[in-house]
């Protein structure tokens, strides 16, 4: 218990590796996924601010029309924020993940460092 090194050997880290590989494949694709996902919703928006227009604007009154380009404008305020905002987040999420890629090839290396070592 306190003396004796784990022995890792290559097939374990070709084991890890390709668990790791994986997991990381699986959470890109649900990366992808949700990213499709806010693209259909900002589309879905887009087409409820077209009926809106078309509504308001069917109405024909001065007062109507006024309203109308404050919705639209404060919509498209929203949709940038909200864009901007979906964005960095996916950029984080990214930046993250990219970042936990390094740490584990260091890992990795290492650990392939010392199996080499070892032998």
């Amino acid at each position: 218990e306190s003396g004796s090194p784990v022995q890792v050997t290559p097939a374990d880290l070709m084991l890890f590796v390709g668990t790791y590989n994986a997991l990381l494949k699986d959470k890109y694709d649900e990366l992808q996924r949700q990213r499709r996902e806010c693209s259909v919703a900002l589309d879905k928006l887009a087409l409820a601010t077209q009926s809106l227009s078309r509504l308001a604007l069917s109405q024909g009154e001065y007062k109507g029309k006024l309203q109308y380009k404050e919705l639209q404008k404060a919509e498209l305020l929203a949709n940038i924020d909200k864009s901007q905002f979906n964005k960095r987040e996916r950029e984080r999420i990214i930046e993250d993940q990219e970042n936990q890629v390094k740490e584990q090839s260091e890992k990795v290396r290492e650990a392939r460092e010392a199996a080499n070592a070892q032998t």
